[in-house]
């Protein structure tokens, strides 16, 4: 019987015996960091993803409080963990809603968290309050989930004069996500001792950086608007003194800084609206300096002027625009019979 007994003993000091031994847990790693690029995000109503740029040495989760799950959601992370993409859905509801959403390192102690609101309007339901003369018959926007816009005035000792290096730098972050240079990197790439960019150099970077570019001449203002149909943005360089001025802070139309004669400057455009009385083209102006809208975004940002005003400031100065094409979109293919020998043209310069 004790044999038995001593048996069994045996057994299970070797195979275990009772309960399960309770894990350890992981040691917290107090060396690990999360940061998020930005603390808050505005968006439309019916505005689906929101890419959330984040900085981490450390694996982490996404916390969405339990009120909020029913319109927000986490989809993904983005390679390298450095974006998180949270999925929405439209705000029918005609009020504006937010969520305070958490990231939190899986093992220690770090932490971040960003404010999503979502507005109960579409981005329409503004136009006439921003300026925009007219009812909107149709828009395009070629956006990105993700912020790549940059404001020349936080850039350095050459702020005033690195519209090039800002414009350059937000296609490059347009057309590649991850792409992680500032528009200082630019600045010394060309022209390292200050002075304006020509569209040379706005070429040469973009072809840095494998962007896909092309320069085509600009006739007529449905060039741009067909480009931005078949899914690329645009680099325009024109003298904005000819461009009008509009209201800084209450609208979003017209020029919002003083201009002298042959003010060269280049900006982006990434759409456009057609109402029943003007064009506009929505665009990326890096000239925002410490101006911002009521929501405390750079006036820059979204900026909207008329087409024709763009048009005649630009082909007297160079009548010519960089189309920038995302990788796999059919539009950069349909540029090729435009397309212009860009050492044969003559190259111009913006502030």
């Amino acid at each position: 019987m004790n044999k038995i007994i001593s048996i069994l003993l045996l057994g299970c000091l070797i195979v275990g015996c009772g309960k399960d031994p309770v894990p350890v847990p992981p040691v917290p790693d107090d060396n690990s960091y999360i940061l998020l690029q930005y603390d808050n995000y505005v968006v439309y109503a019916d505005e689906k993803e929101v890419g959330v740029a984040v900085s981490a040495n450390t694996d982490y989760n996404v916390n969405i409080p339990d009120g909020a799950q029913n319109w927000v959601s986490f989809q993904g992370k983005g390679t390298g963990n450095k974006f998180a993409f949270l999925k929405l859905t439209d705000n029918t509801t005609g009020v504006t809603r937010s969520a305070k959403i958490a990231f939190a390192s899986v093992s220690g102690t770090s932490s971040d968290t960003l404010t999503i609101t979502q507005d109960g309007k579409v981005i329409s339901d503004y136009y006439h309050q921003w300026g925009l003369v007219g009812k909107a018959i149709t828009s395009k926007s070629n956006d990105r989930s993700y912020e790549w816009y940059f404001n020349q005035g936080e850039t350095g000792s050459y702020s005033s004069v690195n519209c090039g290096p800002a414009s350059t730098t937000m296609s490059v972050k347009w057309s590649k996500m991850y792409f992680d240079k500032g528009v200082s990197d630019a600045r010394k790439a060309y022209r390292p001792t200050g002075g304006w960019w020509y569209t040379s150099d706005i070429i040469n970077y973009l072809n840095d950086n494998g962007v896909t570019n092309r320069t085509i001449a600009l006739s007529d203002m449905d060039v741009i608007m067909n480009q931005i149909d078949n899914g690329n943005i645009v680099i325009m360089c024109l003298d904005m003194n000819l461009v009008s001025r509009g209201n800084d802070y209450l609208q979003r139309v017209g020029k919002f800084y003083d201009t002298s004669p042959e003010w060269g400057h280049f900006i982006v455009v990434k759409g456009y609206v057609r109402t029943e009385k003007f064009d506009y083209l929505q665009t990326y102006d890096p000239y925002s300096f410490n101006k911002k809208y009521a929501d405390g975004t750079p006036v820059g940002r979204n900026r909207y002027y008329d087409a024709g005003e763009l048009y005649s400031s630009a082909s007297g100065w160079w009548k010519y625009v960089i189309v920038i094409g995302d990788t796999g979109v059919s539009g950069t293919s349909a540029t090729k019979s435009q397309q212009v020998d860009i050492y044969s043209i003559p190259h111009n310069k913006g502030r």
